[in-house]
């Protein structure tokens, strides 16, 4: 997996990066962010590919009460991730 242009945008409290699978079928990913258990009642984390809501914290996520694991599917070729809700990991 390729990562390129990773970036925190605090306009819109989300993480950003390009990202590109090896296989050239694409394949899967996997996101681990720090997580504070208190934070479960403030807004979910959700994972975007290319402008397409993939993902919500709330329905899809495993936690160990201090990692966020986050499994996603990466088609084949280049992709834009966002990842918003990354204070609400942490408050």
């Amino acid at each position: 997996m390729a990562i390129s242009d990773l970036k925190y945008i605090n306009a819109t409290d989300s993480i950003s990066f390009g990202v590109k699978h090896y296989n050239p079928d694409g394949g899967p990913m996997v996101i681990k962010l720090a997580y504070n258990e208190n934070s479960a009642n403030l807004a979910p984390v959700s994972i975007i590919l290319d402008c397409k809501k993939l993902y919500d914290e709330r329905s899809l996520a495993k936690t160990d009460g201090k990692v966020l694991t986050m499994d996603v599917m990466i088609p084949p070729k280049d992709h834009e991730i966002q990842i918003d809700g990354i204070r609400s990991l942490i408050s």
